[in-house]
Order: C-alpha cells, then structure tokens, then sequence
C-alpha cells in the first residue's frame, strides 16, 4: 500500500464497542489532495472510522497513518487533522472571529498572525461582515461555514467531515456541496467526507468506499461504483435500480418460470440489477423478439424524471422517463406497455 505524502493510509483496523463490532479489517489508502467519501446507511462505521482518524477514539487493532508517521495513539491535537462536526459543535458564548480563531489561540499564535489567518479565511468562506456576529443568530449555512473556516484556519493536512450538510434543507445542500467541493479543490487539501446520502457521495468525491456492516465492500470512483456494484447491496444502495434475484443458464436471467431476460455474457452470480433509465417504455411493441409486455400500476411525477411501476408477470419493473416538454411519454395507471431492456444494461452480481 503506498504511502505517498499526504495521504491516511488504514491497515487492518477494527472497533468494537461493549462487543458489538462497529468497523472491522479496513484497509484503504487516501491520495494526497483527494475528495474521499464514506458512503453507507447509518451505523455503518464510517463515523466511528472518521473518529478513529481524528484519535477521538483508539483502535482495538490496526494501525492509521498520517505522511507515513504512525499516528494510530497520537492525541487529537497533536495530528494535524481538521473535523466538521454534523452539529457544527460552536461556541455559542463566542462570536464568528472568536470561533474561528479558537484553535490558533490554543495552538499559542502571536494575535498578528492569528488576526492576519482569520482574516484570510473569512474571506476564503465569504463572511465577510459577520466577525462580530453570534454564531446562534447565524443561519445552518452561515454556522456551516464558521465550522469549515474553524478547521481550515489551523491549516490541517486532513480535513474531515461528518455529514455536514444533514441538518441544510435541500437547495442549501446543493449550493453548499458546490461550495465546500470548490474549496476543496482549490486548497487542494486532503479530505475526507462521511455520508449516507448517495447523492452527496456521486456529486462531490474523487473516490467512494461503500460501507455496510462494519465492513468496506467497494471502492472506486462514483461512475466505477455506480457502473458496476460488486453486489446486491452496493446496487441498491448507490442509485435507484431494480434487482431480481435469478438462476442463470445458457447465457439467460431466469426471473420466473415465464419471465427469462437475455444476458450479454455467461457471468455467473445470484442476482441481476437494471438502472431504471436503461429501460425503454413504450405504448407499441417496437422490438417483439425482446420486449415484455406489461401494465402500469403507478405514475410518479419527479419534475425531471417521470417514474412508471410496471407489472411484468408477477414481477415489478421501476422505469425512469426525462420529463422533457416533446417526448415525455403520455402514459397513465392501467395502460398496456412494453419495456425493451439492452442486454448490455443487465448487470449480474453476487
């Protein structure tokens, strides 16, 4: 595993706590510079590894290291390493300037350079105008950013995020994920971004690590990720998709005794997943040899998208149509379709 500068490397750690395993055998490598993401459902582990990682809590085995310097028992303060709190966890008795400039103060800066860094980073986040303002009558946003000019003013070579965003309603989540990702970017600062929201993971990172159970079941880009889920879990988990457990034969996905779908390849594995969009709907049978027939059950209008449940012989197919002014389909319950699916479209996963 390489060990470049800047980097967190992970060895085989492992958290439990009064016996019940919360993040068990994770090995991973995080380049210098990039936007890494744990992504996975709550009590996952992720949080509980970003707290390993910043030495809020200490392994029971496994090794965690920082520019090659073993830090798995250094003290939080002594690891160079920035957090953002989901709660932001601000100093309601101090203004905008008194918090941000907290770490710097403790850290013993002369009040030149702690002003002069201040300054800089209140610029950087656009709060200018609001040193003197207290953080309670501060918007989430507004509070979002002292907490992320609050860990980035100590200069960090890792920063950490546990899910900052959650408590944002949802227009300030996409504004601040664009804000936070710019930043990020142009620092060129180490990060590390916890999530449960598939959203967030796909948008904002360089590279994702899927959680589930304690466990990091798969790693790669968003597009590696979302493209081609190792399993069931990470299929259902990363997007929308419809997954039918099956036995394969002679290159064919057996669903049912009277509903089979041609595969592209042998691959051998206990179910399949289709993306939504990869389906075609239509109200005539434009490919008989593949099409199935089926019925709508429910329409369901997303603004971008327009969602169908077919029935499919007993078997329940999610279609996603862009609602475009032209050719959004105008179809409704109870109207007779036929769904065409690419073979190149059907993954099988274990």
């Amino acid at each position: 595993m390489n060990q470049n500068a800047g980097t967190v490397v992970l060895k085989e750690v492992g958290k439990s706590f009064q016996g019940k395993m919360a993040c068990s055998d994770i090995n991973l490598s995080i380049r210098e510079g990039e936007f890494f993401t744990f992504l996975g459902p709550s009590g996952c582990g992720k949080t509980t590894l970003l707290r390993l990682i910043a030495g809020f809590i200490k392994p029971d085995k496994g090794k965690i290291f920082l520019n090659q310097k073993d830090i798995t028992h250094l003290e939080p303060e002594n690891r160079n390493v920035g957090m953002v709190f989901q709660n932001y966890a601000l100093f309601p008795f101090l203004n905008v300037y008194e918090n941000i400039a907290y770490g710097l103060k403790i850290q013993k800066h002369p009040q030149t350079k702690i002003k002069t860094k201040v300054v800089q980073v209140i610029d950087m986040i656009g709060l200018n105008g609001f040193e003197k303002r207290n953080v309670s009558s501060l918007s989430g946003g507004e509070q979002q950013r002292v907490a992320l000019a609050r860990s980035l003013v100590v200069e960090p070579k890792v920063l950490l995020l546990d899910e900052p965003l959650s408590n944002l309603d949802a227009r300030l989540r996409d504004k601040m994920r664009f804000e936070i990702k710019s930043l990020q970017k142009e620092l060129g600062i180490t990060t590390l971004f916890v999530t449960h929201d598939q959203t967030e993971a796909l948008t904002m990172s360089d590279r994702v690590a899927v959680f589930n159970q304690g466990q990091c079941v798969q790693v790669g880009t968003a597009e590696e990720i979302y493209a081609n889920p190792k399993n069931a879990f990470v299929a259902g988990f990363i997007g929308d998709t419809n997954l039918f457990e099956v036995k394969i034969k002679n290159k064919t996905a057996i669903i049912s005794e009277d509903l089979t779908l041609l595969l592209d390849n042998q691959n051998q594995g206990k179910y399949i997943s289709i993306r939504p969009q990869d389906i075609t709907i239509t109200k005539t049978d434009e490919n008989s040899s593949r099409s199935l027939e089926g019925r709508i059950e429910e329409v369901i209008f997303n603004g971008i998208w327009m969602d169908y449940l077919v029935k499919v012989k007993g078997s329940d197919f999610r279609v996603s149509v862009t609602n475009t002014f032209l050719h959004s389909p105008k179809l409704q319950v109870n109207d007779s379709v036929y769904l065409s699916i690419d073979s190149r479209c059907i993954k099988v996963i274990d």
